[in-house]
């Protein structure tokens, strides 16, 4: 009584096709039903297994999200211009708290170098409580103390009094001191 378990596989497969085909409406009101009962259950578990996706394919996320992106660009801007007209003062204390984290303050000047004045932003040092970025050139910066940076005035654009506070501002960087 032996059988060819190819050919029973291969019968299998073909009843099941045939069942589901015949029970179609039954499994999708079964399934509508168990969805219903475990929504939780299900909700979690796909959850984690995005999560599992995503840390498998990050290329594939990212061009999938710079894609989506690309193609919602300019509603998204519009969105984000009208809560920044409606919620100004909102915004200008988030941005006033925010330019006083460590972060802020690496941020506003890189952004206002680069933006209003054309300057780079290669930061040689990390800033320190009470310095200042001073541009040695049109690229790179060393933070040096605050009252250095004033006393000394220059203009990296117009060249002027450079040499002097370059040499004050390397030396400070030489001695260590700008490390924070």
């Amino acid at each position: 009584m032996t059988k060819d378990r190819t050919k029973n596989k291969y019968n299998q497969k073909e009843y099941m096709k045939a069942w589901s085909l015949l029970h179609a409406k039954e499994r999708k009101i079964y399934k509508k039903k168990y969805r219903a009962e475990h929504k939780k259950e299900i909700a979690v578990y796909a959850k984690k297994y995005h999560k599992e996706w995503v840390a498998k394919n990050k290329e594939h996320e990212k061009k999938r999200k710079r894609k989506w992106y690309l193609k919602h660009q300019k509603r998204l801007l519009k969105k984000r211009r009208k809560y920044h007209l409606s919620h100004l003062e909102k915004e200008k204390e988030y941005f006033k708290n925010f330019r006083k984290t460590p972060k802020g303050k690496i941020a506003n000047p890189k952004h206002y170098a680069i933006r209003k004045r054309k300057l780079g932003f290669i930061a040689l040092n990390k800033p320190f409580k009470n310095s200042r970025g001073h541009h040695v050139d049109v690229e790179r910066v060393i933070y040096i103390p605050r009252k250095m940076h004033e006393d000394n005035r220059h203009s990296v654009l117009q060249n002027r009094n450079m040499e002097k506070i370059n040499k004050l501002a390397f030396e400070f960087l030489d001695k260590g001191q700008g490390e924070g």
